[in-house]
């Protein structure tokens, strides 16, 4: 299996990341086997493609550098992922105990895809619609679409 055609980041980059457990390489035989770590990029990535959807962003975002961020947000958790497959890094913890891993990948991503939003736009990433947007607290909520 290779990553989806959909998929921000790289195995070799998730690697270069968590070396001590890739070795030379992710492979069948490795904790994470390759084909795990293919399936974290991918589920992180349709993470990151549905929060992107919702702000109004065509997907995939292929600006290079919105697409550059995109990917590294991606290689960076996949990574995580990897070391809590190993018992280590941020999502083996306690918080990640209480509140579970997936959730604290939704937090991420959709702070880092709201915050972001508008720059992602102004470095070109295609915006097929606006959205209004409201705040709550700290919080910005899409509310409706503006023509």
């Amino acid at each position: 299996m290779a990553i989806g055609v959909n998929s921000y980041g790289s195995v070799s980059a998730c690697e270069g990341l968590v070396k001590k457990y890739a070795g030379s390489g992710f492979s069948p035989t490795t904790n994470p086997t390759l084909l795990q770590v293919e399936g974290y990029i991918d589920r992180v990535s349709g993470i990151v493609n549905v929060l992107l959807a919702e702000q109004g962003n065509d997907i995939p975002v292929v600006d290079a550098d919105s697409a550059l961020a995109l990917d590294e947000f991606v290689n960076q958790t996949a990574a995580a992922l990897c070391e809590e497959s190993n018992s280590a890094g941020r999502f083996f913890s306690e918080k990640a105990a209480e509140t579970g891993t997936f959730t604290m990948i939704m937090q991420e991503a959709e702070a880092f895809i709201t915050q972001h939003a508008q720059g992602f736009e102004d470095l070109g990433a295609a915006r097929s619609r606006h959205l209004a947007t409201a705040w709550m607290g700290d919080k910005p909520i899409a509310i409706a679409e503006v023509a």
